[in-house]
């Protein structure tokens, strides 16, 4: 990790907002935030729910996200969820269906 991204994973760690807090680094193909821990690539996501809330309680378990957005790692929008219980919240929401039930449909301002 560059120090940059250190310094902006350590200072995002210290915020108390409501708001994202958008990882301004890489990220994968699919616009998750990545980081480099300990010589290798983690989303920067599941490493901030790591520090704030600890390990996950099974390997089931990944970080989600509440507000939806994949470069978001504030540490009040994280938490551990199962991948069912993730995608059962996810289901619902628009994009969740503009972009994987109906593609190329553009979702409405």
């Amino acid at each position: 990790m560059t120090w940059h991204s250190r310094y902006f994973f350590e200072a995002a760690k210290l915020q108390e907002t409501n708001d994202c807090i958008l990882w301004p680094y890489g990220t994968d193909r699919n616009g998750y935030a990545m980081m480099r821990h300990k010589g290798r690539k983690v989303y920067a996501a599941r490493r901030m729910c790591e520090e704030m809330h600890g390990p996950p309680p099974t390997p089931e378990h990944e970080s989600a996200h509440s507000c939806h957005k994949r470069r978001c790692i504030n540490k009040r929008h994280v938490r551990w969820k199962t991948h069912a219980e993730n995608m059962a919240e996810s289901a619902g929401r628009p994009e969740y269906l503009a972009s994987y039930r109906c593609p190329g449909w553009i979702l409405p301002k």
